[in-house]
């Protein structure tokens, strides 16, 4: 998990402020400037020089199958994995069961690659 090592000014060409931090989590807020900090910092401190994100919410058949009102399945609906079958892809991402078994949990996360790929 890539945090809060940008936070010393001689770790990186990349520094992250307090204010890059929300106040009563101490997790890094999850907008695009202060991802994009964190992805060059995981490109610096991870071994493999790769980052990903988590994959908890993504594009999966609604549950229980048939809910919707349709047979066989209720379509996708951006949803939290909610079963066993639940893959998907946002922005040429993989999310879904394979990838949260792997600890590449919440979404807003920013984690070291260990496969080197995004």
């Amino acid at each position: 998990f890539v945090s809060g090592e940008g936070l010393n000014d001689n770790a990186s060409n990349v520094t992250l402020e307090i204010d890059d931090f929300d106040p009563r989590t101490g997790e890094p807020l999850p907008n695009t400037e202060i991802i994009q900090k964190l992805n060059a910092l995981g490109e610096t401190f991870c071994d493999s020089g790769a980052v990903r994100r988590g994959g908890a919410f993504g594009p999966f058949q609604a549950e229980p199958l048939g809910s919707r009102g349709q047979q066989n399945g209720g379509g996708e609906i951006f949803s939290i994995l909610d079963s066993t079958t639940d893959i998907g892809n946002i922005q040429n991402r993989e999310v879904g069961l394979n990838v949260y078994n792997l600890g590449f949990r919440w979404n807003h996360h920013v984690y070291c690659d260990v496969s080197g790929g995004n």
